[in-house]
C-alpha cells in the first residue's frame, strides 16, 4: 500500500502585525514587532513587555474591554477562517475536518475552555456529526508543530489503511 505524503495547505495567523499571515510575515520580514510595555505588572511589580492586539468590534462600544480568553478564541476564529479559505474550504467546517491547535501552555483560560468557545461558534463548524470532530491540541510550545504533524500523519495513514481494507 502506497501512502501519500503528509502535506500542509493552508495556515492561519493572527498577531499584533496583522490579522493574517500574509500582513504579518511580510511585517517581521519588514522588522517590525510593535512590543511595548503594557499596563499589566509580574509577580514581581515590573511591567510586562507585550505586543497588543487592536481587535474593533463594530457591534461594541470603543470603550469594551474584552478577557483574554474571548480575544484567544476570536484570534484562533480568525486564524481557522484564512485557512479555510486558503485551503477552498466552504464555512461552516464539516465534521470530517480535523482542527489541530498548537500553543503553549500561557493561555489565560484552561485549552478545553478555549476549544469550547471555538466549537460552538456555528459560523465555523456545521452541527452535523458534532460528536465525531477531531480535535486536538499541543501545548509544547516551539515543538507543538512537530508532535501535531507527527499526529496528522499518525491519524491519516490510519484511516487510508483502514479504507485501503475495506476495499477487500
Amino acid at each position: 500500500m502506497h501512502l501519500a505524503p503528509l502535506k500542509i495547505v493552508s495556515t492561519g495567523m493572527v498577531t499584533s502585525l496583522g490579522f493574517d499571515g500574509a500582513r504579518s510575515t511580510a511585517a517581521i520580514r519588514a522588522g517590525l514587532d510593535y512590543f511595548t510595555s503594557t499596563d499589566f505588572v509580574d509577580s514581581f511589580g515590573e511591567q510586562i513587555t507585550g505586543s497588543p492586539i487592536a481587535f474593533w468590534e463594530k457591534a461594541r462600544s470603543p470603550a469594551f474591554r474584552q478577557g483574554g480568553a474571548e480575544r484567544f478564541i476570536q484570534m484562533c476564529a480568525l486564524a481557522i477562517e484564512e485557512c479555510a479559505i486558503n485551503a477552498n474550504l466552504s464555512l461552516p467546517l464539516t465534521s470530517d475536518i480535523s482542527l489541530f491547535i498548537l500553543g503553549d501552555d500561557t493561555r489565560p483560560k484552561p485549552i478545553y475552555d478555549i476549544i469550547e468557545g471555538l466549537l460552538t461558534q456555528s459560523n465555523l463548524f456545521s452541527a452535523e456529526n458534532f460528536h465525531l470532530r477531531l480535535v486536538q491540541a499541543f501545548m509544547q510550545g516551539e515543538a507543538s508543530l512537530i508532535h501535531a504533524l507527527a499526529t496528522a500523519n499518525e491519524k491519516i495513514n490510519v484511516r487510508q489503511w483502514l479504507y485501503s481494507c475495506d476495499q477487500y
